[in-house]
C-alpha cells in the first residue's frame, strides 16, 4: 500500500485518499465514530487498541476537528 504523506505526523492517506493512521490500516473514521458512539477518551480509545499511541489519536482527533472538552 502506498500512503501519502499529510500535514499531520500521524496521519496519511492511502491509495484511495482515505485518511489512515499512520503505520497502520485502520481509518481516521473508525476512531471518529467509536468517540461519537461510546464517548471514549484518548486513553480509553488507547487501551481498546493499544497498537496505536495517545500521539496517534491526538492527531487523528486534530484532523477531524472531533477535540472536545469535558
Amino acid at each position: 500500500m502506498t500512503a501519502v504523506a499529510t500535514t499531520y505526523e500521524h496521519v496519511v492517506s492511502n491509495e484511495e485518499k482515505v485518511p489512515i493512521i499512520a503505520s497502520t490500516n485502520m481509518k481516521v473514521i473508525e476512531l471518529v465514530l467509536e468517540k461519537k458512539a461510546y464517548g471514549w477518551s484518548p486513553e480509553e480509545l488507547h487501551l481498546q487498541h493499544p497498537y496505536l499511541s495517545l500521539g496517534q489519536i491526538h492527531s487523528d482527533w486534530l484532523i477531524t476537528g472531533i477535540i472536545v472538552k469535558n
